[in-house]
């Protein structure tokens, strides 16, 4: 396996030799998509180089498929909605807890991760699996998949990818070029499947190489505030010593807790020290 360094300075080798020749970069989001390219941006020029999360590969070779059996995708709403639905059917001592909220939101994250796992059915699960609760459990996530089956997620989307490389690679191969795959991948079973399909129908005519992590062990420092804002400003100068000593902007990133206040302090404390930030969207660090 090559470094991420390495794999970008290949990448850009091979621009000067035939500048138009495909390269896809499947990446984790696309925040390390941005990331990517100005980092590749500062090897030199280049074109025809896609980074792309899988499940956006995924879409340009399956959705027109999927379009055609009259499938959208199962949105989050929609979804929510459904595990709503199916958590008012529930059964047994299930029962009990049905008309809570918050029994909805985690039937919805265990169907979720049933999906991850590779099941798509309740059929799909080992017998010996059903124990406690998990029947009844199985027996909902077959009623949510019946309702939204009219609706593809993520998972339905990279399952079809792969069938259609499996089908007829020659005519999806030439627009990927070489790939290259950034970890973290293979999150999930479906993912794993369709990365394979991918290596089998690009090699050996083209090469597909999975990126190595670099280990690194992070230097640990610990400051104490007496309060949210102090800590907010502690942070800011942090990032002004980290420019001060030749850092660029787009290699810092600040992470914050699950604490809401935590978002518009750290807002005020930059904007006071005039520096531009790009603010995310609630995203978990897992």
């Amino acid at each position: 396996m090559t470094p991420l360094d390495e794999a970008l300075d290949r990448i850009a080798a091979e621009r000067r030799l035939d500048p138009m020749a495909p390269v896809t970069v499947i990446v984790p989001s696309r925040v390390a998509a941005l990331q990517l390219r100005r980092r590749l941006a500062q090897r030199g020029p280049f074109a025809v180089v896609r980074f792309e999360p899988v499940s956006r590969i995924a879409e340009l070779i399956a959705a027109a498929d999927l379009a055609r059996e009259g499938r959208r995708p199962l949105a989050r709403p929609i979804a929510d909605y459904a595990a709503r639905l199916v958590a008012l059917e529930s059964q047994g001592q299930l029962a009990g807890v049905a008309e809570l909220a918050g029994y909805a939101r985690a039937l919805r994250q265990t169907f979720r991760r049933m999906r991850h796992g590779g099941y798509g059915r309740a059929d799909d699960l080992p017998p010996l699996a059903l124990a406690g609760q998990l029947p009844e459990i199985s027996r909902l996530f077959g009623r949510f998949r019946a309702l939204t089956a009219a609706f593809y997620d993520e998972e339905d989307l990279l399952e079809t990818a792969a069938a259609r490389l499996r089908a007829d690679p020659q005519r999806v191969l030439p627009e990927l070029g070489e790939v290259y795959v950034v970890p973290p991948a293979r999150a999930s079973a479906a993912e794993a499947v369709f990365l394979d399909a991918v290596r089998a129908a690009v090699e050996p005519d083209r090469s597909y190489e999975e990126i190595e992590e670099t280990a690194a062990t992070p230097d640990e420092r610990f400051i104490l505030a007496p309060d949210a804002a102090s800590e907010a400003r502690a942070v800011v100068r942090e990032v002004i010593a980290a420019l001060q000593a030749g850092m660029r902007q787009d290699e810092i990133a600040v992470f914050y807790s699950g604490d809401r206040a935590y978002r518009g302090l750290l807002e005020q404390a930059f904007a006071a020290a005039a520096i531009p930030v790009a603010a995310m969207p609630g995203t978990p660090l897992i």
